[in-house]
């Protein structure tokens, strides 16, 4: 599962692979990306929910996980970002918007360019604040961003988010769109059919109306900041809290925390078996930075997975904190949006998924947009 544009709470399960050594790294320079490395940020926004969920180190297709490859077939990626009969990405061609971003950048020679909390307005690169959240908003446009919004957009940036979104000054600040603040741009990408805010899809009107007239209003100020948070979940050092490990049992069982879907594949390849591996597969662990082999969350959790058809799949996790479906026997469709649920709550993707290979995302320290492991809520 791609973070990207991240869990809104979630955690995932593995089902380990079947080889005993480890799968091939890649090769120095084609490493996996989490918030990708040396894109400009909204090209980065593109890379990371349009081309990473194929094109990465792992796939075994065309790798495109830095600028330098983008750079080294450009012209291929030019022709196919325009070819109508069949378009990349393959569900269907990239929002206009979308592609004259990566187009510009690609013409331009693909220029490297660090995407953190900052933004760059004539040629000055300034810190941005992320401030405390709530502070001088509504309450009601406080509890609409903390819900929709904040995965991403929050004073911890994720999913390539190229600003955060917590305080009324980061609204009344200029947008990147001439004439707009970035208030009024966010009701205009709230109401964007093709390319909507959340990423997960246009929201309800009433939803939208509560951003929608507090902008028209001028931005009144409000009085809604939240208490302290303390500190994130992801800010804690690696530990295997479970401390046992399982490794290569040929089970249910085996190697937590490993990519399950893309080494099972390897291995029926290699075996010549017609069965396809888990449509989806991963680990739930109960902290962010879990080793591999770490045995997972022990049971209690459900990982709830609704595909494109609106079917609900309920995948229990198992004692070793895995969980899996198989996409050849319950007829899967993509994208799926999927959420975890304990007796604690739940924490949801806000992304809708292409890629069932959770781990290959949530590893211990996390790539793709993952901050790390899926956690329980």
């Amino acid at each position: 599962m791609r973070a990207l544009a991240g869990w809104a709470l979630v955690a995932a399960v593995g089902v380990g692979c079947y080889l005993a050594e480890p799968a091939p790294q890649p090769e120095p320079g084609n490493e996996s990306l989490g918030n990708p490395a040396g894109f400009p940020c909204d090209v980065g926004n593109v890379v990371s929910r349009r081309c990473l969920t194929c094109h990465n180190a792992s796939s075994g297709r065309l790798l495109l996980t830095t600028p330098e490859n983008f750079l080294a077939k450009r012209e291929t990626v030019l022709a196919r970002i325009h070819d109508a009969a069949q378009p990349m990405p393959p569900q269907g061609a990239l929002p206009a918007d979308e592609l004259t971003v990566l187009e510009t950048w690609l013409k331009a020679g693909a220029p490297q360019a660090a995407c953190e909390n900052k933004v760059t307005d004539a040629g000055m690169t300034v810190e941005l604040d992320a401030g405390t959240p709530g502070e001088g908003l509504p309450c009601d446009v406080e509890a609409l961003l903390a819900s929709k919004c904040r995965t991403c957009h929050g004073a911890r940036l994720s999913g390539n988010a190229p600003m955060p979104l917590v305080t009324r000054d980061q609204f009344l600040a200029p947008s990147s769109v001439a004439g707009l603040s970035q208030g009024a741009l966010s009701v205009q990408r709230m109401k964007k059919v093709q390319a909507p805010m959340p990423p997960s899809g246009v929201l309800p009107s009433s939803d939208v109306a509560v951003l929608e007239n507090w902008v028209n209003a001028g931005m009144p100020v409000g009085n809604c900041s939240a208490p302290d948070a303390g500190p994130s979940p992801f800010d804690v050092p690696p530990q295997c809290t479970s401390a046992t490990y399982t490794g290569n049992t040929e089970n249910q069982y085996m190697n937590p925390g490993l990519a399950c879907v893309s080494c099972h594949a390897q291995k029926n390849a290699e075996e010549g078996k017609e069965e396809l591996p888990e449509g989806i597969a991963g680990t739930a662990y109960p902290s962010a930075h879990e080793p591999d082999h770490c045995d997972g969350a022990k049971g209690a959790a459900t990982v709830v997975i609704t595909d494109a058809a609106g079917r609900v799949f309920r995948l229990p996790v198992n004692a070793k904190g895995n969980f899996y479906l198989y996409a050849s026997r319950s007829g899967l469709s993509v994208p799926y949006r999927a959420r975890v649920e304990t007796a604690n709550g739940v924490r949801e993707m806000v992304t809708p998924q292409e890629s069932g290979d959770c781990n290959a995302c949530h590893t211990q320290n996390g790539t793709h947009g993952a901050p790390g492991r899926i956690l329980l809520p």
